[in-house]
């Protein structure tokens, strides 16, 4: 079992994410951004982005690597007792990045995740998660992880 990807239920489960079908039919459908050329990495693989997020809900990962994971994450230093708190009240969930991950050609991609908080197979729930390219790597972008975390009733002075 991932301990770290019971940490997503901090991300999901909290979030009250919306349903399967609803979601995974809008990551078909790319954000409307400009036409811009922007240069970036090659677009990861869910594999990929799952341990991306392993890096970020690691408690063996040191807090400066786990926060350069995150669009402005220095921002959310504070939050990472919360993080944990959320880890330790789902011991049991799980989570899985899964295909498709769009490419949304302004310097950020668009992926969807499951979350079995319970690790029941019961009552699994969807959430779109958009990653932008910003110092050589993939981050989780700052407004995806803020409005994660309103949800999951943690505010954070990094989200305003």
């Amino acid at each position: 079992m991932r301990v770290t990807a019971i940490a997503l239920a901090f991300v999901f489960a909290i979030a009250g994410c919306g349903s399967k079908s609803s979601d995974e039919q809008s990551t078909r459908t790319p954000r409307s951004s400009p036409k811009i050329a922007v240069k970036y990495g090659p677009v990861p693989t869910a594999a990929d982005l799952d341990a991306l997020i392993i890096g970020v809900l690691s408690r063996n990962v040191d807090d400066d690597e786990r926060l350069s994971l995150i669009e402005d994450g220095e921002a959310f230093r504070a939050n990472i007792p919360d993080l944990f708190k959320a880890v330790s009240e789902n011991p049991k969930g799980k989570f899985k990045v899964v295909d498709p991950v769009l490419d949304n050609h302004d310097g950020t991609i668009t992926a969807t995740f499951r979350l079995d908080k319970d690790g029941s197979g019961t009552n699994i729930q969807t959430a779109l998660v958009h990653f932008i390219w910003l110092d050589n790597r993939w981050k989780i972008a700052r407004n995806d992880m803020c409005a994660l975390m309103q949800r999951a009733n943690y505010h954070s002075q990094a989200c305003g």
